[in-house]
């Protein structure tokens, strides 16, 4: 005798995966993938960044750029910690336009007025 095809209560998609037991295991597939990747990622990021020791150098090197302080205020801190006796600041051709000034003349004046 064979079982006439009837639908759960409940299961909207029963036609598609013929039980709401599919679409659960379906949706566990999906968080597991997620997680895999989650962790995937993660442990690329961990295998990738690597962290060296800081050592004293002949110069501190500051990108300009980026419209905030954040890389100036780290030089400067190195730069009064002795890393170097010496801070450079690169060019990018940026103007502040509240100054009508170089962005890098900015951050310059900045730096002399902090001890630089």
């Amino acid at each position: 005798m064979s079982q006439p095809n009837t639908k759960r209560p409940g299961c909207i998609l029963g036609t598609f995966f013929q039980s709401c037991d599919g679409i659960a295991l379906f949706g566990l597939l999906i968080l597991c993938g997620l997680v895999a990747a989650f962790l995937f990622l993660w442990a690329m990021g961990r295998f990738l960044i690597v962290s060296n020791p800081l050592v004293h150098s002949d110069a501190i090197v500051v990108l300009s750029g980026g419209g905030d302080l954040s890389r100036l205020d780290e030089a400067i801190k190195l730069y009064k910690e002795k890393y170097a006796p010496l801070l450079i600041l690169t060019e990018t051709g940026e103007t502040v336009p509240s100054l009508d000034a170089p962005y890098s003349t900015v951050l310059r004046q900045d730096a002399m007025s902090r001890g630089v």
